[in-house]
């Protein structure tokens, strides 16, 4: 790592992120699209090049924030919804 670079982490929801910018929130819908993780959070290392994955890790339902909990209901309720 850089003196530059930053730690960037971002709670991923179906794919779905809040408060991340848009080249974060398109690495956690890529993310989802090829792991088929519906919580978890992503670590990334961010600096002058881009960024790049460093980890990714499971998200327990308590360590939600309320918007994250209320994204999530909102995307269980849309799924669930379409088996009916």
């Amino acid at each position: 790592m850089s003196d530059t670079s930053s730690v960037v982490r971002c709670v991923s929801i179906f794919g779905k992120s809040i408060d991340c910018c848009e080249k974060v929130s398109t690495i956690a819908e890529k993310i989802y699209e090829v792991f088929r993780l519906p919580l978890v959070e992503i670590v990334l290392v961010k600096d002058e090049s881009g960024c790049r994955l460093s980890s990714l890790s499971p998200v327990k339902y308590s360590q939600l924030s309320k918007d994250e909990t209320e994204m999530l209901q909102d995307l269980i309720d849309k799924r669930v919804k379409r088996f009916e």
